[in-house]
């Protein structure tokens, strides 16, 4: 299931000349999901407002472009619980080379994340697996495509945090299922 999460940017958008935005209660509703770290009961409390009036200021903010919905995907949560992070280091830079890798990663069922990097290596690849031993496989075949010259995979627990932009908020409550 992807659920629909609002979010929130980090620091209150100063850029965005909306009168709406310079309200007190708008702030107020900034600060709050940044202290409870997203969790929207915890944001009800503090803000001392019910669900129904949540619901319409997140509603103005997204009207306003300073909040949005988004669909995530938790692998760990559909039984792809060993995550790794794969450095990668190309035999060549020809742009056959870059689009066949690219490609391949694409199709990948096991990859969530690619992104081009400066310096020793190419390519960073977070996947998602079942198992450790997975893992290595996966990593020991992506090494044998002519286009790789090096593959250095590191094991990741996530302790905290995450890797979206802003405070996501999220509920216990099953998520809204209408396309708003």
């Amino acid at each position: 299931m992807r659920p629909r999460t609002p979010t929130c940017p980090r620091r209150f958008p100063e850029s965005y000349n909306g009168a709406t935005l310079q309200q007190p209660r708008m702030r107020r509703l900034f600060a709050a999901a940044v202290e409870v770290g997203g969790d929207i009961a915890r944001m009800l409390d503090v803000l001392a407002v019910d669900g129904r009036v949540l619901d319409h200021r997140l509603y103005r903010l997204r009207g306003l472009g300073a909040a949005r919905v988004m669909t995530l995907y938790d692998p760990t949560r559909g039984g792809r619980g060993f995550e790794s992070l794969n450095l990668l280091r190309l035999n060549g830079y020809d742009a056959s080379t870059l689009d066949r890798l690219e490609q391949h990663l694409l199709a990948d069922n096991a990859v969530a994340t690619v992104s081009r990097l400066s310096g020793d290596y190419d390519y960073r690849v977070s996947a998602y697996h079942p198992h450790r031993l997975d893992a290595a496989i996966w990593a020991r075949r992506l090494a044998d495509r002519s286009e790789i010259a090096a593959i250095q995979q590191s094991q990741i627990r996530r302790v905290f945090g995450h890797e979206i932009d802003g405070v996501p908020l999220a509920s216990q409550t099953a998520p809204r299922t209408d396309p708003r």
